[in-house]
């Protein structure tokens, strides 16, 4: 069944107006933007930080120095975040003994919501509730899934816009496990 063209039309503008809300609400575009490094003479240290889990743990990032550490900035309502976390959950799974660490970072609005996905995707990696000020702090998160690849030394290797797959993931993993091992 076809939707007359107005309907259609209404659709696409209602997408796009919802489109541009949420890249408002997530964007914080007055501060400097994070990038990957080009060279090991422009290093760009990932910032620390403090959250709580949901089940009420703390996690600094510090915690994670010597692991390869995968940051990913999501959201429950996000289609290509949906797509990117079995992915992730599958990295965990197949790097967790090997000093490899996923950490989601939920950009919704109230942690009732993330538990009830966690719950029904079965995630194994911690999961933070975002606050403006990280998001601020790793460059303003403009769009998600936004993710960040921070080696051994707590420097970030990459930051990726958008859906990944777990070969994509892994071209930077196995290079920072292999230079970390010498």
């Amino acid at each position: 069944m076809r939707l007359p063209s107005k309907v259609r039309i209404l659709g696409i503008a209602v997408l796009a107006f919802t489109s541009v809300m949420v890249v408002n609400q997530l964007g914080d575009t007055d501060t400097k933007t994070v990038t990957a490094p080009v060279s090991k003479s422009n290093v760009i240290s990932a910032p620390d930080f403090s959250l709580q889990t949901l089940d009420g743990k703390e996690l600094r990032l510090s915690d994670y120095k010597g692991k390869v550490v995968i940051l990913n900035f999501w959201a429950t309502w996000c289609g290509p975040c949906r797509l990117e976390i079995p992915g992730l959950i599958k990295l965990t799974k197949k790097y967790r003994q090997k000093d490899v660490v996923v950490i989601g970072v939920s950009t919704d609005t109230s942690a009732g919501p993330v538990a009830s996905f966690i719950q029904e995707y079965g995630i194994n990696y911690p999961i933070v509730m975002s606050t403006r000020e990280m998001r601020q702090t790793y460059g303003g998160v403009t769009a998600i899934p936004m993710t960040f690849v921070i080696d051994q030394n707590q420097t970030i290797v990459n930051r990726l816009m958008g859906y990944e797959s777990i070969e994509y993931f892994e071209s930077y993993i196995i290079p920072l496990l292999e230079e970390g091992a010498r």
